[in-house]
């Protein structure tokens, strides 16, 4: 594990940022997002309501609905959907990937082929499918996002477990008659979760982005939910004469996700190296 130092520190500085907006967006927002203003409608960024003559610091869209406001509901939201999708499909891929490198043999082929099918399969196309079938919503976005997911953390956990497995201390362990549930949870995960941990931040990234792509679509959440994907799917018909509107929330995309694998390469320098 390498030092950390307040160069190292300053480099989350942006990640640290975004966090606490995202978190207490409610709180920061200067609108409700949903709150129409009819005269003000498609203000550019830096320009003021008609009726108040507050700052719409990020423009106003089609409705008069503030920009702003919007970005910072929609961000949380994301943030939720890729977290808690993240969780589920972390745990699996940790389960099964950790199951599958130790045991190996007919349970590793079992499940890397499973993996190897789903992988032939768009994840965008099996999300669709999904969707069409179960109906569109927060809960089941979720599962979609975490059904498409698990399958690369599984394998990085399993390729770390295969290291693991020729180490000194586990065949010790093995040849000492300790049972495999006993080698695996007091030997194997507490040796993995460093990769395991890096892994998972890094997949949130993934997790915005196709959550992102399927708002934007209109098979993720309601449209009446306030999604940065469904924002972009909103203003994709005005970028001729309100361009904010569209762009500024794939800006959004671009920099968290961005910013977040940043802050996992560090992360993973931090604890792997």
């Amino acid at each position: 594990m390498k030092h950390i130092t307040w160069q190292n520190e300053i480099r989350l500085l942006p990640f640290a940022i975004i966090i606490i907006l995202i978190i207490f967006g409610p709180l920061i927002a200067p609108f409700d997002p949903n709150s129409q203003h009819m005269k003000s409608t498609l203000l550019t960024p830096l320009a003021h309501y008609a009726n108040s003559g507050k700052l719409a610091i990020l423009g106003t869209d089609e409705l008069g609905r503030d920009i702003f406001s919007r970005i910072l509901y929609g961000g949380q939201l994301s943030l939720l959907i890729s977290i808690v999708a993240v969780l589920v499909s972390g745990t699996i891929g940790l389960i099964i990937g950790t199951i599958s490198g130790y045991l190996q043999r007919f349970t590793d082929t079992f499940f890397m082929s499973l993996g190897d099918i789903q992988l032939s399969i768009p994840s965008i196309l099996l999300a669709i499918v999904i969707i069409s079938v179960f109906g569109s919503g927060i809960v089941n976005v979720i599962a979609v996002l975490s059904i498409t997911g698990w399958v690369s953390t599984a394998r990085v956990v399993r390729s770390r477990v295969i290291q693991l497995k020729e180490t000194d201390f586990i065949q010790s362990a093995e040849l000492m008659g300790l049972g495999h549930g006993i080698i695996i949870w007091h030997h194997v995960l507490p040796n993995v979760m460093n990769t395991f941990i890096t892994q998972e931040i890094l997949q949130i990234s993934r997790m915005i982005l196709f959550s992102a792509s399927l708002s934007y679509l209109g098979v993720g959440v309601s449209l009446s939910t306030i999604t940065w994907g469904g924002m972009i799917n909103e203003g994709q018909n005005y970028l001729q004469s309100a361009w904010w509107i569209a762009t500024i929330p794939g800006v959004c995309i671009a920099v968290v996700v961005v910013t977040i694998n940043l802050f996992g390469e560090w992360l993973q320098n931090l604890l792997v190296a």
